[in-house]
């Protein structure tokens, strides 16, 4: 169930605490998995520009050319 129509629930005294609090709980550890996978991609790419002596700049890393241009499977060439 969404946090929010569980919120509207318990407002109405329909919903379950514990639904409650599962949910919110879910929603936290979605968020740090996030964030820690953010964290180790962005820490994995600073370590491939050091050992390429180049910038992520200069290795399209940027996010637009991501987005925008895409490079084929195995082309990490430094």
């Amino acid at each position: 169930m969404k946090l929010s129509i569980l919120r509207k629930a318990i407002l109405r005294w329909i919903g379950n605490p514990a639904d409650i609090l599962q949910a919110a709980s879910d929603v936290t550890r979605t968020r740090t998995t996030r964030l820690s996978a953010i964290y180790l991609h962005n820490a994995a790419l600073a370590r491939l520009t050091h050992a390429c002596g180049s910038s992520a700049e200069e290795l399209n890393f940027d996010q637009k050319s991501r987005r925008t241009e895409r490079q084929p499977q195995g082309d990490a060439s430094c």
